[in-house]
């Protein structure tokens, strides 16, 4: 009797571990309306400027972000997320999210020493570009210093007869070389420097923009939520590498690209971040009457599904908000 009880408890355990899972095998990408959804269908998902608020050890920084965000909050999780963020999405594998280098949000709790180590890694860049400013003015002395005696040998050899000018090359040419050897040592050291803090600057950044607070207030379509725990979110991002060409933009700029708060915020063309419909676990709806115009659409998408049997696999992994209220 032992063997089987074990196994019993054993399969006990398993059904309560999956019961009480906190995150699930599929990134989930929400959207308020049907159209949205098509829309995603269609054009695969493109990228939408954010505008990130982080607080960190007394020191907030405001960045606007090209990305596109997904959760991985398990279905039957999921209700005040749907709230929250529209009653439709679509789910992919997330070997789909690592494959396309997706990762986790850094949720920073403001007082934590990994937020007081951020603070001070943004200070001391700060110090280094001082620093560089001052390397740039003695490179500048130094240069316009070395020009200078260059000028002085053009007039110097202006008064040399012209049968005495080779005689005289090698002393005339000598603190030539030699200054120009000085600026190239300098054009080669301020190079090496700027590129060095450009590298430092764009991966602190870069990890700026997979940053969120663990908790704070949030005001979201008019109502604010205080105390908002966004870790509960389990948010995941794409945001295109720094050498994209893709920039982050500073506040005028968003401002110009956000336009009025009541416009949909602008897609770019660029890049897009492609998925197949075997990527596809999951599509949600709000109700049911979504479904039949949602896979007569599908039928229609060029380049979506090799053949109508995919189109009938993907319909089997239609889901509604009713059913994630009832069954999950």
């Amino acid at each position: 009797m032992e063997a089987p009880l074990k196994r019993g408890f054993f399969y006990i355990f398993e059904q309560i571990n999956y019961i009480m899972n906190v995150s699930s095998n599929t990134l989930f990408h929400y959207t308020k309306s049907l159209k949205n959804l098509q829309n995603i269908l269609q054009n695969r998902f493109k990228l939408a400027y954010c505008k990130e608020e982080i607080n960190f050890n007394g020191k907030k920084v405001v960045g606007y972000f090209p990305m596109v965000t997904f959760c991985d909050i398990p279905l039957s999780l999921s209700k005040e997320h749907v709230t929250k963020y529209g009653s439709y999405a679509i789910g992919l594998q997330k070997e789909w999210g690592i494959k396309h280098k997706l990762n986790p949000v850094i949720y920073l709790e403001e007082e934590s020493m990994i937020s007081e180590d951020l603070r001070k890694s943004f200070e001391l860049i700060n110090m280094i570009l001082s620093h560089h400013g001052e390397a740039l003015n003695r490179f500048s002395d130094r240069s316009r210093f070395n020009l200078e005696k260059i000028e002085q040998l053009v007039e110097s050899a202006e008064g040399i007869e012209e049968n005495k000018i080779f005689e005289n090359l090698n002393g005339l040419l000598a603190p030539f070389v030699k200054g120009l050897d000085e600026i190239n040592q300098d054009q080669k050291l301020y190079g090496d420097l700027l590129d060095h803090i450009k590298q430092l600057l764009d991966g602190q950044i870069n990890i700026l923009r997979y940053c969120k607070n663990y908790q704070r207030d949030l005001k979201r379509d008019g109502k604010m939520y205080p105390n908002y725990r966004f870790y509960d979110e389990r948010e995941w991002r794409f945001v295109p590498s720094m050498s994209s060409g893709i920039p982050n933009l500073i506040e005028d700029e968003y401002k110009k690209y956000r336009g009025g708060s009541k416009i949909k915020k602008p897609l770019l063309d660029f890049p897009v971040l492609d998925f197949s419909a075997s990527d596809i676990k999951y599509i949600i709806v709000k109700k049911s009457s979504d479904i039949s115009p949602l896979i007569t659409f599908m039928r229609g998408i060029d380049n979506f599904v090799n053949n109508g049997n995919e189109v009938d696999i993907l319909s089997t992994k239609i889901i509604t908000v009713d059913q994630l209220n009832e069954d999950f």
